[in-house]
């Protein structure tokens, strides 16, 4: 576990979602009222994540449709992949897989471009997972390799 020194970050590690609900909507007002468009970006991702945590996929979704619009004004591809890949799981847990398959590779299409091992390897679990609730083929990895790939026939 990663230390952190902002509360909302804490309340989310020791597990108290309404705790962290309520602080990341305080900094999000906060960010937004100095006019931190970044910081609102990752306020909005976050509060998704939390939502979604919470199983309240319309609100997370909210969320990350937010985040998913400043991030890509902000030109920040780690929080475009992010965004994407949080919106692919809302997508997969209300039932749109297909629509999540292909928000997973918009996300993972933007990761491999970067040299970001670890938004990378995000891209592809959640790309597996979503192609698994489509019920298409994932294989598993290669000897030595730690990314799954889509199964090609």
């Amino acid at each position: 576990m990663a230390l952190s020194l902002n509360i909302e970050d804490v309340h989310l590690e020791r597990g108290d979602l309404e705790a962290a609900l309520q602080a990341h909507q305080e900094a999000l007002e906060i960010r937004e009222r100095v006019g931190d468009r970044w910081g609102m970006t990752i306020s909005h991702r976050t509060l998704g994540s939390v939502y979604l945590a919470m199983r309240r996929l319309t609100d997370a979704e909210r969320e990350l449709d937010e985040a998913l619009a400043l991030g890509d004004a902000v030109g920040d591809k780690g929080l475009a992949i992010r965004n994407r890949l949080g919106l692919a799981a809302v997508d997969r847990q209300s039932g749109r897989p297909e629509r999540a398959v292909a928000r997973a590779r918009e996300g993972l299409e933007i990761a491999t471009g970067t040299s970001a091992r670890e938004l990378q390897r995000l891209g592809f679990e959640e790309l597996a997972a979503s192609l698994e609730a489509a019920g298409r083929p994932v294989l598993l990895p290669s000897a030595g390799a730690y990314q799954r790939h889509e199964g090609r026939s």
